[in-house]
């Protein structure tokens, strides 16, 4: 009721139908542009041989870096270019001849703005020639205030605590 209040929409049913998408979308465009320590994730996946593709955590939101662990053992960082660098680096994904250690990483596919990841992929190239371990830094989506309760006890019932205004 207080963001109602505060924007002089309270009557509004479409407003009140899409406020929880406009406070999703704020905390999307937070949570990208602030890149917070408390929201680092690690996660330890693996490349598939002649597979270009690898597969997001489902609270994925921004890559901090991807790294392989080389087949004698040694982590190699990859570096993270424009999704067109990395599908121009090879022009035939299918050929076997060109299949090798992966040097870059891209952004495939984030499905940001759905307040979901899943089925997010990052791309590599060249295309691996082998599988490899992999560790991904990255920054995560935290559940959104929409979903807690406390969120909706406050905004719904208690419209002084967030306003600052007293009854």
């Amino acid at each position: 009721q207080a963001i109602y209040d505060y924007t002089q929409n309270g009557d509004e049913t479409t407003f009140q139908s899409n406020a929880d998408l406009f406070i999703k979308n704020a905390e999307e465009r937070m949570f990208e542009d602030l890149e917070l320590n408390v929201f680092k994730s690690t996660r330890t996946s693996a490349l598939s041989a002649s597979n270009r593709f690898l597969t997001l955590p489902d609270d994925y939101l921004n890559t901090i870096s991807l790294a392989i662990t080389k087949t004698n053992g040694d982590q190699k960082f990859l570096l993270k270019k424009h999704p067109s660098f990395v599908v121009d680096y090879i022009t035939d994904y299918t050929d076997s001849a060109l299949e090798d250690e992966p040097v870059y990483y891209a952004d495939y596919d984030a499905e940001l703005s759905t307040s979901s990841s899943v089925g997010s992929t990052i791309m590599v190239a060249p295309v691996p020639d082998t599988g490899y371990t992999c560790e991904l830094n990255y920054y995560y989506q935290p559940a959104s205030i929409t979903k807690l309760s406390v969120f909706r006890s406050l905004t719904l019932g208690n419209a002084p605590l967030l306003t600052g205004s007293a009854g």
